[in-house]
């Protein structure tokens, strides 16, 4: 991660001990991020909410809130759901640390930490948090080809058969008189494939679920009947 990108990520450190949250500020600061502090889980919560980092390094032992609880607040909320947290613990036992995960957790340090570690810990969440916004991005980029696939299988059909009755219309004698003979029934068959055509464009801006079908091996389009039911 290249300095210009650290400098847009938000790191709060949520520590009570003057020593400690020092350290961290003044070592986070010098790698390139944007460090805020907070001295209690109360104001942790507060700073979340009101200056949205990016990723908070969380302290279990702090007094008004300790950091279990200012987790489970964080992942109670729509953006904390997903907001990396880090624990930092003077406990070193496994079931801290289990407890710690199981609350919701991304990762867990135990002091006295290498503050080495501290920065390839914070590097490595921002690095996954990269990783899942590319992946996100890819699985987009499918369902869009999946859709652009499935409207062109769609509406290829009608709009051929259309223009082949038009073609048809077009083509044929004139009357003797100069009048056009004009088949009924090529003008209903082509208002019929006009009519499959606006349907499926329907269905298309009626969409409310992601459902696939096998077009053919190895390629798979959106469903658009499917998609667009009702649940």
């Amino acid at each position: 991660m290249d300095t210009e990108t650290r400098e847009r990520r938000k790191v709060l450190v949520a520590e009570d001990d003057p020593f400690t949250q020092e350290l961290l500020v003044m070592e986070l600061r010098d790698a390139g991020y944007e460090v805020a502090a907070a001295p209690d889980g109360k104001r942790a919560l507060e700073m979340v909410r009101d200056w949205a980092p990016d990723l908070v390094l969380l302290d279990i032992m702090m007094p008004e809130l300790d950091g279990l609880s200012v987790l489970r607040e964080i992942r109670s909320t729509e953006r904390g759901a997903s907001l990396p947290v880090i624990l930092i613990s003077a406990r070193n036992a496994m079931d801290d640390k289990l407890t710690g995960l199981a609350e919701g957790a991304n990762d867990y340090l135990t002091k006295p930490f290498d503050m080495r570690e501290v920065l390839a810990r914070v590097a490595l969440q921002f690095r996954m948090k990269e990783l899942e916004a590319k992946a996100l991005e890819v699985e987009r980029l499918r369902a869009v080809l999946e859709m652009a696939g499935a409207a062109a299988h769609e509406l290829s059909q009608p709009i051929t058969g259309a223009l082949g009755h038009i073609y048809l219309m077009l083509n044929t004698e004139d009357a003797p008189d100069g009048r056009k003979l004009v088949s009924v029934e090529d003008l209903r068959a082509a208002e019929s494939c006009l009519r499959r055509a606006r349907e499926t464009l329907l269905k298309m801006q009626s969409i409310r679920r992601y459902s696939v079908t096998e077009y053919r091996e190895g390629i798979r389009i959106v469903d658009i009947n499917r998609a667009s039911d009702a649940e």
